[in-house]
C-alpha cells in the first residue's frame, strides 16, 4: 500500500520524501486502511476527499486518484489516466467505486516532512556525485593510460558492477521499475525464485549478490586503477584472466541449478553469466592473438588480489547488513508506534495523569483555532531554553493541524535581580493586549510575537521592535494576577509543563508524537463532546 500512496503523491507533481511518508503510514494506528491514508495525507497538508461513486462514473473524476479495491494486493489502485483505468476497470467488482482523492495548491505543509525531504535530497546527490566522481577518474585513466582492448575489458567489468548493484538493490527490497519489468516479463521468469533460492548462497549467509559485486568491482578497480598505474600490467592481467578461467565452474554451476534444481531462469542471472562468458571469450582472444603473455603473478600479487577481494567483500557485507539493520529498526519503530499512537492508548494514560482548571481566560494570550476539539495549555517561563524549544516544537504543530488546535500560553513570573526590574511578562502581554488581542491576525501576530521573544530574550531588544508603554494598565494588571494565580493553583514547579484537555500531558509521549495523533484524538474527544450532550456534527467529506 505505501508504495501506491507514494507513487499517488508523485504522480500529483509533489516533492515526497519516501521514507517520512513510509513511516508516518506505517506508525498509524489502523494501517493498512483507508483511514491510515487520509490521515497521512491531511498531516502532510492536504486536503483529502474520501466518498463512494457508481463504476461506471469513474471515468468523469479528474486524474489522479486512488481507487480501494479488493482485487489488488495493496488494497489501492493509482488511476491516473484512461489508460490505467480501462486497465483495471474490468476487474472491478460492482460494489467497488471508493475514492481517495488529495487536493492541494501550494505543497506540503509538513516541516518535518520538509526536514526529511532535505536530507533525503542530501543523500542522494551525494551518491550522484560520488558515482560521477569514480567514473570520472575511471574515464580519464581510460584516456590516459589505457588501450582499446584495456577498455573493452573494462566495460565489461563495470557492466558486472552494474547488475551487481542490482542484485543487491533486490536482496534489500528497492525496487526499480525497470528492472522489475524486465525480470516480470514471461510466464518462465522468476528472478525473486532464484536469488531467494538456499543454492544461491554460500556458507548460508553470503548471497549470490555479494558475490558478484564484490567481483566485478575487484576487476574494476584494477582494471580502471591498478594497472594503468603500474609498471608490472602483465602480471594483472594474468591475474585477471586466472579470475576469468575460474569464473567457468561458476557459470556451469549456475545454469545446471537454474534448470535442474530450482527449474526457473533468473535473467538478471542469466546477464550476468553473459557478462562472464564475454571476458572468457576476451582472454581468449587476446591470448592467441599475442596480445599479453601469461606470467608468473608471485606471491606478493596473489595476496594483494586477496586481500583487494576479502576487503571489498567485507565492506559489501558490513554496508548490506548496515542498511538492514536500518531498516528493521524502522519497522520495529513503526510496528510500536503503530501501538503507542492508538487514541485508545493514549487517552488511558491522559485520563490518570493530574487534572487542573484550565478554563479560558477572559483575555487569553493563545495560538490557533478557538473551537478546536484538542486544547493544550503551557506554563511557560520566558526565560527558559526548553521552554523556547517547546514553544518551537508547538508552532510545528500548528502548522500541521492549524484547525484542530488551541494553544494557550500561562507565563510564570520571571526572576529579577533587583526588586524594580520590569518584568518581561508585562512587557510581552501589555503589547499583546494593545496591539493584537481581538485584531483579526490575532493567532498568527501572537505567534510571531512569542517567537522574537525567545529569539532575543531581552526587554531591551524586544522592544526597539515591539514598543510599548510600561505603565501598568487595569486590564495588564488583571491579566498577571490571572497568571499568577493559575500558576499558584496549579502548583506548577517547573516549566515547561503542558497540559492536553485539563490533564497534565504524559511523560510517555513527546508533543512530536501529537503530529500524528491528532486526527484519532479530534474524533476521540469530539465523540466525548457528543455523549456530554453538546452536539457537533462532521463534515462529510464527499467525492464531487
Amino acid at each position: 500500500m505505501k508504495d501506491v500512496v507514494i507513487d499517488y503523491l508523485r504522480a500529483m507533481k509533489l516533492k515526497v520524501s519516501h521514507g517520512y511518508i513510509e513511516k508516518q503510514l506505517l506508525s498509524h494506528p489502523d494501517y493498512p486502511s483507508i483511514l491510515s491514508v487520509s490521515d497521512s495525507m491531511e498531516q502532510l497538508g492536504l486536503n483529502v476527499k474520501v466518498g463512494r461513486t457508481e463504476k461506471e462514473q469513474l471515468s468523469h473524476i479528474p486524474f489522479p486518484y486512488l481507487l480501494h479495491t479488493k482485487a489488488h494486493q495493496s488494497g489501492f489502485l493509482l488511476i491516473d489516466n484512461e489508460q490505467s483505468l480501462s486497465k483495471h476497470l474490468e476487474k472491478l467488482k460492482t460494489d467497488e467505486g471508493v475514492i481517495l482523492k488529495g487536493e492541494n495548491k501550494e505543497g506540503f505543509s509538513n516541516p518535518n516532512h520538509d526536514a526529511a525531504f532535505q536530507k533525503e535530497t542530501l543523500k542522494k546527490w551525494s551518491k550522484y556525485i560520488a558515482l560521477l566522481s569514480g567514473g570520472m577518474l575511471l574515464l580519464l585513466s581510460v584516456l590516459s593510460n589505457l588501450g582499446l582492448e584495456s577498455s573493452v575489458f573494462l566495460l565489461t567489468a563495470l557492466a558486472g558492477l552494474a547488475l551487481g548493484y542490482v542484485l543487491i538493490a533486490k536482496d534489500l527490497g528497492v525496487k526499480y521499475a525497470a528492472v522489475e519489468s524486465f525480470c516480470g516479463a514471461g510466464a518462465a521468469n522468476h528472478c525473486d525464485k532464484v536469488l531467494t533460492s538456499e543454492y544461491s548462497k554460500l556458507f548460508g549467509t553470503i548471497t549470490f549478490s555479494d558475490v558478484v559485486l564484490t567481483y566485478f568491482t575487484t576487476q574494476a578497480i584494477i582494471a580502471g586503477f591498478i594497472i594503468p598505474f603500474s609498471g608490472l600490467s602483465a602480471t594483472w592481467w594474468t591475474v585477471l584472466g586466472g579470475l576469468a578461467a575460474l569464473s567457468i565452474p561458476a557459470i556451469l554451476y549456475s545454469l545446471y541449478y537454474q534448470w535442474a534444481k530450482i527449474q526457473a531462469w533468473c535473467r538478471l542471472c542469466l546477464l550476468v553469466v553473459g557478462v562472464l562468458t564475454l571476458q572468457i571469450d576476451f582472454f581468449s582472444y587476446t591470448f592467441l592473438n599475442g596480445f599479453f603473455t601469461p606470467v608468473s603473478p608471485g606471491m606478493v600479487v596473489l595476496g594483494a588480489v586477496l586481500l583487494l577481494f576479502a576487503g571489498i567483500g567485507s565492506a559489501v557485507i558490513w554496508v548490506k547488513e548496515l542498511i538492514k539493520s536500518e531498516e528493521q529498526a524502522i519497522q520495529a519503530e513503526a510496528n510500536s508506534n503503530r501501538v503507542k499512537y492508538d487514541p485508545k492508548i493514549f487517552t488511558q494514560y491522559l485520563l490518570e495523569q493530574r487534572k487542573v482548571d484550565v478554563s479560558p481566560f477572559e483575555k487569553e494570550i493563545s495560538i490557533g483555532n478557538p473551537e478546536a476539539p484538542i486544547r493544550l495549555v503551557m506554563a511557560s517561563n520566558l526565560f527558559c531554553n526548553p521552554c523556547k524549544a517547546m514553544h518551537e516544537k508547538l508552532n510545528k504543530l500548528l502548522q500541521v493541524w492549524p484547525d484542530k488546535l488551541h494553544i494557550s500560553f500561562r507565563f510564570l513570573p520571571a526572576k529579577k535581580k533587583n526588586e524594580e526590574d520590569t518584568d518581561p511578562r508585562e512587557v510581552l502581554l501589555n503589547y499583546w493586549l494593545n496591539n493584537i488581542h481581538g485584531t483579526k491576525s490575532a493567532s498568527e501576530k501572537t505567534q510571531q510575537i512569542i517567537q522574537n521573544w525567545f529569539e532575543r530574550e531581552s526587554i531591551e531588544a524586544f522592544m526597539k521592535k515591539y514598543v510599548t508603554d510600561l505603565e501598568h494598565g487595569d486590564e495588564l494588571h488583571k491579566l498577571i494576577t490571572l497568571h499568577d494565580g493559575w500558576i499558584k493553583e496549579t502548583e506548577i514547579t517547573k516549566t515547561p509543563t503542558l497540559f492536553l484537555n485539563g490533564f497534565e500531558f504524559p511523560q510517555q509521549y513527546s508533543v512530536e508524537d501529537l503530529i500524528a495523533m491528532v486526527p484519532g484524538l479530534t474524533d476521540y474527544f469530539q465523540h466525548e463532546t457528543e455523549l456530554a450532550g453538546n452536539t457537533h456534527k462532521k463534515k462529510l467529506k464527499e467525492i464531487v
